[in-house]
């Protein structure tokens, strides 16, 4: 996972694509399928910023036999849950829209824009996006 992280902040800093894959593949092989997206929150220390979570997340999304689904999954889920403020941002900042229905991110989001101030901004961009605006 620190390899993993190391690589991804490199390469921001240098502008660069080029991500440390083998250090991708073993955050796969050792978190697993499974519960992926809530694993690998739990692993990682608070203070590494949310936007390099995010980019991992979406990573990780092309290095998965589920394509990242075990991901979004989570992400979903804690937006429906509404409770801790950096799940949220990450999931609301990963390089898809948050919900495969547009209707259900659509309600969701209105519903947090109106009790989560700190992300009402980032909630009606993405509303505002998928709906062509």
């Amino acid at each position: 996972m620190e390899q993993a992280l190391f690589s991804i902040s490199s390469n921001q800093e240098k502008s660069s694509g080029d991500y440390d894959e083998k250090a991708l593949l073993a955050v796969v092989e050792e978190f697993g399928l499974p519960d992926l997206g809530d694993r690998i929150y739990t692993e990682i220390p608070p203070t590494v910023p949310f936007e390099l979570v995010c980019i991992l997340f979406d990573l990780l999304a092309w290095r998965t036999d589920d394509n990242g689904s075990s991901v979004r999954r989570a992400t979903e889920r804690w937006l429906i849950e509404g409770r801790d403020e950096r799940r949220m941002l990450i999931a609301l900042h990963l390089e898809a829209y948050p919900f495969i229905s547009e209707k259900e991110m659509v309600e969701v989001l209105s519903k947090l824009k109106s009790t989560n101030p700190q992300i009402t901004h980032r909630c009606a961009e993405h509303v505002r996006m998928r709906n062509g605006l």
